[in-house]
């Protein structure tokens, strides 16, 4: 909920972390600016944000009250291994980066089709190693794959793959989820469209 009051600069808001012993030089402080309706007038109401740091410290969103704001969960669910990564890598490394929120990537296919060099069972282990890896650098905090064979979606009940998604939904406990768009021109994959229909 947005505080009303006088609205503060950012040098007053680095001023406070240095003066309360927050400020460390190992940790980038990020601030954001959230416009806040008044009565008569608009006021910015900024946001210190401490990011995870090296040490692996919990990051945390502190208004300049003191008061604590929630951290976010997001869930992205995807058909492919590469999915994410192809698009939207960039704004789930922003999540993670600059608002420290938690990211879940769920991975409905088992990545079994795709090269002509692997055979289906190494392209499956592989395609599973490289997804863990990309979500380590992403910052993910944890990458599940379902294990449906890939590019046959279509042929699971509807309701058997929003089932699982539900599933995976109510146990991150999700704010955010994000997947393919089902009435995306041009995106015939028959995967994609699955799993953006169900979820």
């Amino acid at each position: 909920m947005p505080l009303l009051g006088t609205p503060i600069s950012r040098l007053a808001c680095l001023k406070q972390l240095s003066q309360s012993g927050d400020w460390r030089s190992q940790e980038r402080v990020i601030l954001e600016e959230t416009v806040v309706p008044l009565p008569s007038q608009h006021a910015a109401q900024f946001l210190c944000y401490t990011p995870h740091t090296p040490s692996g410290r919990a990051g945390r969103m502190e208004r300049m009250d003191g008061t604590m704001k929630r951290k976010k969960t997001v869930l992205v669910v995807v058909a492919h291994a590469d999915d994410m990564e192809f698009m939207a890598a960039g704004t789930v490394a922003r999540f993670v980066e600059e608002r420290g929120y938690d990211v879940y990537e769920y991975i409905l296919t088992d990545n079994s089709r795709g090269s002509y060099r692997l055979s289906r069972e190494e392209l499956i282990r592989v395609s599973a190693e490289e997804a863990v890896a990309a979500g380590e650098i992403l910052g993910l905090r944890e990458v599940r794959l379902a294990g449906y064979p890939d590019g046959e979606l279509d042929r699971v009940e509807p309701y058997v793959l929003r089932g699982k998604v539900m599933a995976m939904v109510r146990e991150v406990k999700a704010d955010i989820v994000m997947s393919w768009d089902p009435f995306a021109p041009y995106e015939d994959h028959p995967d994609h469209r699955a799993v953006a229909m169900a979820t």
